[in-house]
């Protein structure tokens, strides 16, 4: 599969058995812990490294898991097999050291897809949603007793754990495109939840990645099916002897309609082939996350459950950490974190929040991102109170020249915008500590450790 300049996915490694122990590099995130408890799971001696410590390496460490804070090439000693993120360059000394040392070396999503393999797997893709849309299904199917192993970019609240390994057939999976490593899988289902301008400087264009998501269509098993949004139907070439089932909002054989803001979620009218199934409860705010909801009431539906049983179930939905997600209170405001980090996705999260005074605390991430979609940033946070902004989270890229925050601070200003700039978190902490005011909304954004301002600020004398 080729993109200008190269190919957008390598050729899958020759095929190779990970042996134990298995040390993988970059455990500190939430894609690679996931890996670590799967692969424990499976009876594999896991260990692991990362530059600094985080909540999953600290989660991981109590339970047992040898953890490595930063990088050396030392701690590969004793490794049989080596596992990468994304974000690990190849200079990276414990890289270096596999290689001197002949040790199989795998990217994370490649080990992904090879476990897949031995399961029916359902596999979630798209721009936007993918967790949350992973999340219900998971849920849903651990309380319809629909044994199924998991694998989500995120944790679910009260669930200890990202991901498990189940000995029945069935899988789970939430999947990256960001790196084209979506392309590994050989789903039984896929689901899509959108198509957006995401990750163009890895694909080189709209162009590239429609035809990325087009090949992990053609790779969905005829056995099975293929869930898309209604919306993103018409932006992809379907393979024509394809099952496809479509959802949405107001469209789609899976239909929420009739949608209402009520005290907690939101209520809704269910159709599902123009059957009515009556009103529905979803505790969690914003229309997209009703249409996150519906692959997986359908699936629930298709293995088995009653629509009243998968509606309470529904009903009772916890929520996943980082999304839309209250962090507490202090002298009168209120803080939500959410892990937006795109412009789509700012505008439906600052939708929920509408009719409120609301500062948001941004935090870019990756300067790849920002590059390309600077000005739409801009236009997805005018109308806010006031932005705050941090400097751009890096995820292991280089700065690139322009792709800054001081840029976006005049961009915002030139739109009328009230904004500031704060050199890291501990100087936004202090700024919102000096300037809050009661009945506002603080609202920290962004896929990096944006998320520490909201728990700082609490943890200083606020109100979890």
């Amino acid at each position: 599969m080729e993109r200008s300049g190269g190919k957008i996915l390598e050729d899958n490694p020759k095929p190779a058995e990970l042996i134990s122990p298995v040390h993988l590099v970059g455990i500190g995130g939430v894609g690679m812990s996931g890996l670590a408890w799967l692969l424990k799971d499976l009876g594999y001696a896991v260990q692991g490294s990362d530059k600094e410590e985080s909540i999953y390496t600290r989660k991981l460490k109590k339970v047992g898991f040898k953890i490595f804070i930063g990088h050396h090439k030392k701690h590969v000693e004793g490794a049989k097999s080596v596992v990468y993120s994304q974000a690990i360059k190849e200079d990276n000394p414990e890289i270096k050291r596999a290689k001197e040392l002949s040790l199989p070396i795998f990217h994370r999503g490649w080990i992904l897809a090879h476990l897949a393999k031995k399961k029916k797997s359902i596999v979630v893709a798209g721009s936007h949603g993918k967790t949350t849309t992973t999340a219900i299904l998971s849920y849903l199917l651990h309380h319809l007793g629909v044994s199924s192993s998991y694998y989500i970019g995120g944790t679910i609240k009260g669930w200890e754990r990202n991901a498990c390994w189940d000995i029945n057939k069935i899988m789970v999976l939430e999947s990256d495109e960001s790196d084209a490593s979506f392309l590994y899988f050989r789903p039984w289902i896929s689901i899509v939840t959108s198509l957006d301008d995401d990750h163009l400087p890895f694909y080189g264009g709209m162009d590239k990645l429609k035809f990325a998501f087009e090949e992990f269509l053609r790779n969905t098993s005829s056995e099975g099916m293929v869930i898309m949004e209604t919306r993103t139907t018409p932006k992809i070439s379907i393979p024509p002897s394809t099952k496809v089932v479509t959802y949405g909002i107001g469209d789609g054989e899976v239909m929420a309609t009739s949608l209402k803001n009520v005290q907690g979620g939101v209520s809704f009218v269910l159709k599902i082939n123009n059957q009515n199934t009556g009103r529905w409860f979803l505790p969690l705010p914003g229309e997209h996350n009703v249409e996150n909801s519906l692959p997986g009431i359908y699936l629930a539906l298709y293995f088995g459950g009653e629509i009243s049983q998968v509606r309470k179930i529904l009903s009772k939905f916890p929520g996943v950490k980082r999304r839309i997600e209250k962090v507490g209170d202090i002298k009168g405001a209120t803080i939500y974190d959410d892990y937006a980090h795109h412009p789509t996705e700012i505008k439906r999260i600052l939708g929920v929040f509408s009719s409120h005074r609301v500062r948001v605390v941004f935090q870019p991430h990756r300067y790849s991102r920002f590059s390309y979609l600077k000005k739409e940033f801009a236009n997805a946070l005018t109308g806010v109170k006031e932005v705050v902004l941090l400097p751009v989270f890096s995820a292991g890229e280089k700065p690139i020249p322009g792709a800054d925050s001081y840029s976006l601070l005049s961009l915002l200003k030139s739109l009328g915008v009230k904004c500031c700039y704060c050199q890291n978190i501990q100087q936004a902490i202090e700024y919102l500590q000096s300037s809050l005011t009661n009945g506002e909304i603080i609202l920290t954004l962004g896929a990096g450790d944006v998320w520490k301002v909201g728990k700082l600020l609490v943890s200083q004398g606020g109100e979890e």
